[in-house]
């Protein structure tokens, strides 16, 4: 049976996340997080093993906040399609642009470590699929049953890949208003592809 973690776990895992998230998985040590936390190397290392342990334990925190942020933001009924995919984006453009220093979505950014830790991989398609499914039923709400007409799931993942490349155009310092002027004009499109269906 594992020993009680004598410390306040989700605690040093938000520190961590902020660390990793601003300075980046190479630029952050197992000493910066104890240091941060005031949690012994030793205690964080037997928690968590070695930094890939701790960095796994981080991003699906992060994810987890990620997921009930979305799943808060989507609660209730629009009744409308558009006005429904238009607040998902809307979520993701405030979320990402108020961000310090632009540094976008640290489950995106991980996935440049796929290799080095291919753990994260399941981690990060999990999160994906649960914010496809978030969007998805509200749109299924929202069509009330005519979604006969309409691939309710390819939708949903369109605008969730959508929302990822907003977030990266925010990294590289695309202004709130770009964003938002990207995000109506695939509102539009799907606004228009559902009226002639």
């Amino acid at each position: 049976m594992p020993r009680p973690r004598q410390f306040d776990e989700p605690a040093l895992l938000d520190a961590a996340i902020q660390l990793f998230w601003s300075r980046g998985y190479a630029g952050t040590s197992i000493e910066d997080v104890a240091r941060a936390t005031t949690v012994g190397n030793g205690s964080i290392y037997a928690a968590y093993r070695s930094k890939n342990g701790l960095y796994l334990s981080a991003v699906s925190r992060y994810c987890e906040g990620l997921t009930a942020m979305v799943r808060t933001g989507m609660a209730g009924c629009s009744g409308d399609v558009a006005a429904t995919v238009r607040d998902y984006l809307e979520l993701i453009i405030c979320d990402c642009t108020s961000q310090p220093g632009r540094r976008g979505c640290l489950m995106l950014n991980s996935l440049t470590l796929l290799d080095r830790v291919p753990q994260l991989r399941p981690i990060i398609d999990r999160t994906m699929r649960d914010l496809q499914a978030i969007l998805e039923e509200r749109l299924l709400r929202d069509l009330d049953g005519s979604s006969a007409h309409v691939d309710v799931a390819a939708l949903s993942a369109h605008y969730v890949t959508l929302s990822q490349g907003l977030i990266q155009r925010s990294r590289l310092g695309h202004e709130p208003d770009e964003l938002r002027h990207i995000a109506d004009a695939a509102v539009r499109d799907t606004a228009l592809a559902l009226a002639g269906s």
